[in-house]
């Protein structure tokens, strides 16, 4: 991430091509592509899988900043399942030290099965453009700016990353706890604070966990009690990392001023499993609720800018994590 020092040229003629320009269309903002000037309708940006980052008409990724400007986004799609892939994106010093070791831990921290299931894709901001003023080719500002600081940003999405199956509760308690569980909680918490929650009636509305249970099996008495008796929970999700880095003149480098996470948790399963003494067996029952159950955001994950100046110096962290029961599921690699 070096600091473009033709920065001052690159304004003054980006200004003289905006003075000369009087006939601009309405929230027009103009990429450059092949060496030709592309105009863009701020209200046809498509929208994608990857939530606040849109594609444009030419092909281009933006995401935006403001009420008056864009970043444009530069992707690059890493599967998990090409060790060659990972290997180039970790050797690439053009991405800063902690992203590549945020992408080396979570890799590593992966089973066979994960690896090839999961796709990355990285996105870094490579310029900027403002809505209604023309952009000449080649004269993209490197980075957006607030309070005369520059920033960049990268966002890393996790695409179908499989949660384990985990125990929410366990043992003799578990039918009483069933029994009063009309819905499924999940909480979620940054940083220790709660920003949010769920309640799903995934058993049925007004059925509780046990008279789920016991509607699959009618025939099946004296439920509870034993030690091996479980509720387990298993999703995937979507992770969304921010990492927005600002630059210091004093220090001339780019400092890590905050990362912020999103999760989308979805294809949500919630297992019971009783074991009845007196009949030395044990049944099961699980239900599923399909697509995105619930989606949960970091207070600074959309608008980070403010959070990145402020803690220029030293990174503020959000990390999100989900609590359901007794388990914690946490989706960080940092």
């Amino acid at each position: 991430m070096k600091k473009n020092t033709s920065r001052k040229v690159l304004s003054m003629a980006l200004a003289m091509v905006m003075s000369l320009t009087l006939c601009v269309p309405a929230f027009a903002v103009n990429f450059t592509e092949n060496n030709s000037t592309k105009t863009l309708i701020e209200n046809s940006l498509i929208k994608t899988e990857y939530e606040d980052i849109y594609k444009c008409t030419s092909g281009k990724y933006v995401m935006k900043a403001d009420e008056n400007t864009y970043l444009v986004m530069e992707k690059e799609d890493i599967p998990f399942s090409s060790e060659k892939r990972v290997s180039e994106i970790l050797t690439d010093e053009a991405i800063p030290k902690e992203i590549r070791k945020s992408i080396s831990k979570y890799y590593n921290s992966c089973t066979s099965l994960q690896k090839d299931e999961i796709a990355l894709s990285l996105f870094r901001s490579v310029g900027i453009c403002s809505v209604g003023s023309p952009v000449s080719p080649g004269t993209f500002e490197a980075s957006y700016t607030l309070n005369g600081r520059e920033m960049q940003s990268y966002v890393l999405k996790y695409t179908h990353v499989r949660m384990n199956e985990t125990a929410i509760y366990q043992g003799a308690p578990t039918a009483n706890v069933a029994r009063s569980m009309f819905r499924f909680t999940l909480e979620c918490f940054c940083a220790g604070n709660p920003i949010g929650s769920i309640a799903s009636s995934i058993f049925g509305i007004g059925t509780s966990a046990l008279q789920c249970w016991k509607a699959a099996h009618p025939s099946v008495h004296n439920v509870g009690g034993c030690t091996d008796d479980i509720m387990t929970a298993q999703f995937y999700y979507d992770l969304y990392q921010k990492w927005v880095y600002v630059y210091s003149d004093a220090m001339q480098c780019w400092n890590n001023g905050l990362y912020a996470e999103k999760v989308a948790i979805k294809n949500l399963t919630v297992d019971q499993y009783y074991y009845i003494e007196e009949l030395r067996q044990g049944f099961n029952k699980a239900v599923y609720a399909g697509g995105t159950v619930v989606t949960f955001t970091a207070p600074d994950y959309t608008n980070p800018w403010q959070a990145a100046y402020d803690n220029m110096f030293l990174c503020k962290y959000e990390p999100v994590e989900v609590t359901a029961g007794n388990a914690r599921f946490v989706f960080n690699s940092i």
